[in-house]
């Protein structure tokens, strides 16, 4: 059993600001304290905007090794669609070596259609990708742990693979994000040391439970993963729900099918759909931050990543670390 500690996380985005405002945004993250930030893996701006600038992921985390001294980072997520495992482990090894072990590796599935036609990458149909996903977590797995690595799949073979020098963690960890309770979750259970979900505080604890029965199936302690969501605040509330239904977003399909199920039709099912999403956003008043955080520290969720668009504010960067972080207690 894990005993568990509570993290908080920023997520300055790769889209929409210039080089030296991003750089600004990490130093300042480390400097404050925060325990984590992260990039996005993509290659258009998820913004609406696909014309925007979009910073790519390993480069970015590359040059923040070194311009950061203690803060712990990785992508959130790294599309599996976009490179091959065996060389994303050989890229994890380095970079934490690099890093002196501050890498946290995070993968999903891949969604973004756009980007996968305008950078010729095909994009497999959903129940692929997770059979994907599935072997790629095998593979990177072996190759950091293993002198050696051989495995025949369906979608990927290695002989005699060899991945050195090992990373300074071991185990490197391994994040997974995505919801779907089928067949991600046990991907989760398997295979990751975190999971990272997207979801209000009750539709988090359902997809705990559910996380939990794939971790008694594979005869895995749950609490050996740590549980984190990515926060948006209500400042982008309402143009984040647009982006991600024009994008495609998979939250957006998981939550049609999930409320169509409960009955829901057409206008009021898109209404539900709106509604759900809504009820993710992080307050802007502190207290009620507070207050929020704390709903999901009492179901399980010990990780928590609040996303900051460009222009940033650095007095509610500093703010939250004064007044918000201090207010969140450890329960459930």
């Amino acid at each position: 059993m894990t005993e568990r500690q509570l993290r908080h996380g920023v997520f300055p985005g790769g889209t929409g600001m210039e080089w030296p405002d991003l750089l600004r945004f990490w130093q300042a993250a480390d400097d404050l304290g925060y325990d984590t930030c992260w990039i996005p893996d993509h290659f258009y701006g998820g913004t609406g905007n696909l014309s925007a600038i979009c910073w790519e992921a390993w480069t970015v985390l590359s040059a923040m090794a070194i311009a950061t001294r203690r803060i712990r980072f990785g992508p959130m997520v790294m599309s599996a669609t976009f490179r091959h495992p065996a060389i994303v482990a050989k890229m994890a090894a380095t970079l934490d070596r690099i890093s002196d072990g501050r890498l946290i590796l995070g993968t999903g599935a891949g969604w973004m259609q756009v980007e996968h036609d305008g950078y010729g990458i095909p994009l497999p149909p959903p129940r692929e990708r997770v059979d994907r996903l599935e072997e790629y977590l095998h593979v990177v797995r072996s190759l950091l742990t293993h002198e050696r690595t051989d495995f025949r799949g369906r979608y990927f073979t290695i002989d005699g693979g060899i991945c050195e020098p090992k990373p300074v963690q071991r185990p490197l960890p391994l994040l997974v994000g995505g919801g779907g309770e089928k067949r991600t979750l046990r991907a989760v259970a398997r295979y990751a040391d975190e999971w990272n979900g997207e979801a209000s505080p009750s539709q988090m604890a359902h997809k705990i439970a559910v996380l939990h029965e794939h971790c008694r199936a594979v005869d895995r302690d749950p609490s050996d993963i740590e549980i984190g969501v990515l926060l948006r605040t209500e400042l982008e509330a309402e143009s984040t729900y647009t982006n991600w239904v024009k994008l495609g977003s998979p939250f957006i399909a998981q939550e049609r099918e999930r409320l169509a199920g409960e009955g829901y039709r057409g206008a009021e099912l898109e209404e539900q759909v709106r509604l759900s999403v809504w009820t993710q956003f992080l307050p802007i008043d502190e207290e009620r931050a507070a207050a929020m955080l704390n709903e999901y520290a009492a179901v399980g969720v010990a990780h928590f990543i609040v996303i900051h668009r460009a222009p940033y504010d650095y007095q509610r960067l500093q703010r939250f670390v004064e007044r918000v972080i201090p207010a969140v207690r450890l329960t459930g």
